[in-house]
């Protein structure tokens, strides 16, 4: 896409004196986000003028990693184009790559330089950091340092104690994972292979010996010898992802076996694009892991059941516990209709609704009002019964497990509203 530059170009702050002119507001800043910012260049240098003026600019010197698309342009957050465009200085792997995104955006940029770690360049950058300016460090995709120039001059400054303040964004490791479709919580990073076959292998062979999932960048034109070691050292039935052109237009992402990925691109007479391959930490295949699935879904089903039918048991025997403890303190074994009916109340009301998802001790911990109005139910039952207070508390605590003094103040006041509705307590049972 071709972009006119505009007469109201993006103005470029001093590093001393951020001005605040063309600023918007936060609901100017989201209609802005809503246009068709495509057709409206402006929209998006006001939008980057609003981040810039949100920033907490730190004094000094400071050095910036800001990550940038790794295919499609549009991959590149606000943020990362306002630190881009206020910037002193931007040290690029690649000039032009770096220029092109600039170009897209329409942002006139500060001086750009060529950055390798092996560069003179690094003490170049030192010295501006020293000296109060404002430098980004971008790469030609994706977030920098990782597996890109960078390390040397980040570690030069952190012991310089020049501030270094990551810009996070795109990142060709992060988008292979989360659609790799490769199971397992452990990941390893290897970046790219050593070059030499039989370094390469003893890589991998070493690899192979990790509990781990292994994440592994490679370039087109080494890939079916990775591929083919991959093959003879894990087995033809391995699987893998692998992620190829990724956010561009002729993406491609894999997950097979090692043995069909390969077959696939030996057909293939060009291969194109920067690769990540991700080999699974385990050696089941795609119907391996679906069976595995659902066998540990009826497995959780099938334990919640068992759960569930002990909670039922122990809450019953403690029901039957409580009616037990009512029949001795009050020397009434033959009430037995007395017996039944606090029983069901008990069971239908506190046991059954209000505490069917979770034991009795975290609704307490999670909902304290919802305790408190069982346990007016629980007493208001108990009294219809001529249950003295003290022996109802008791009950109370024995059954929800609360404080006796918040235990007996509630009976306490539940004993005092049925006074005033007319309902009379036999105080001499107290």
């Amino acid at each position: 896409m071709n972009i006119k530059r505009k007469k109201n170009k993006i103005k470029i702050y001093n590093n001393n004196n951020l001005s605040k002119t063309n600023t918007i507001d936060k609901n100017e800043f989201i209609n802005l986000s809503e246009k068709n910012l495509n057709n409206d260049i402006p929209s998006w240098q006001k939008m980057i003028d609003f981040v810039i003026n949100q920033q907490n600019i730190p004094s000094g010197g400071c050095l910036y990693v800001v990550a940038t698309p790794i295919g499609n342009l549009y991959d590149i957050t606000l943020r990362g184009l306002a630190i881009l465009s206020s910037s002193d200085i931007i040290l690029a792997e690649n000039t032009i790559i770096t220029h092109k995104i600039l170009n897209f955006y329409n942002i006139k940029s500060q001086k750009i330089i060529s950055f390798h770690d092996f560069d003179h360049n690094i003490d170049y950058a030192l010295n501006l950091l020293n000296s109060g300016k404002k430098v980004s460090l971008v790469s030609d995709a994706g977030t920098p340092t990782i597996s890109d120039p960078g390390s040397i001059l980040i570690y030069r400054a952190k012991i310089s104690n020049i501030r270094v303040i990551p810009i996070p964004g795109p990142s060709s490791i992060s988008a292979a994972m989360s659609v790799s479709g490769v199971l397992g919580d452990n990941w390893l990073f290897v970046g790219f292979l050593p070059k030499k076959s039989s370094q390469k292998k003893n890589k991998l062979e070493y690899l192979k010996e990790l509990d781990t999932n292994v994440i592994i960048l490679e370039s087109p034109y080494r890939i079916l010898d990775t591929l083919y070691k991959i093959l003879d050292i894990f087995g033809s039935k391995h699987m893998i992802c692998i992620g190829r052109e990724m956010t561009k237009m002729h993406e491609e992402i894999i997950f097979d076996t090692i043995e069909n990925i390969f077959i696939l691109y030996n057909k293939r007479e060009i291969i194109k694009g920067e690769i990540v391959l991700i080999i699974s930490q385990d050696n089941k295949t795609l119907e391996d892991n679906i069976q595995l699935h659902k066998k540990e879904v009826i497995e959780y089903h099938q334990s919640n059941i068992e759960n569930n039918n002990i909670m039922q048991h122990t809450q019953n025997k403690k029901c039957n516990h409580i009616i037990n403890n009512i029949k001795t303190i009050n020397n009434d074994n033959n009430n037995d209709n007395m017996q039944d009916s606090i029983k069901n109340f008990i069971k239908s009301n506190v046991l059954c609704s209000d505490v069917k998802e979770n034991n009795i001790e975290s609704n307490i911990i999670e909902n304290i009002a919802k305790i408190e109005n069982s346990a007016k139910k629980i007493f208001q039952s108990l009294f219809e019964y001529q249950i003295p207070l003290n022996t109802a508390t008791r009950i109370v605590v024995n059954l929800l497990n609360i404080n006796r003094n918040t235990a007996y103040k509630i009976g306490l006041l539940t004993q005092k509203i049925n006074s005033v509705n007319g309902f009379t307590i036999d105080k001499n049972k107290n």
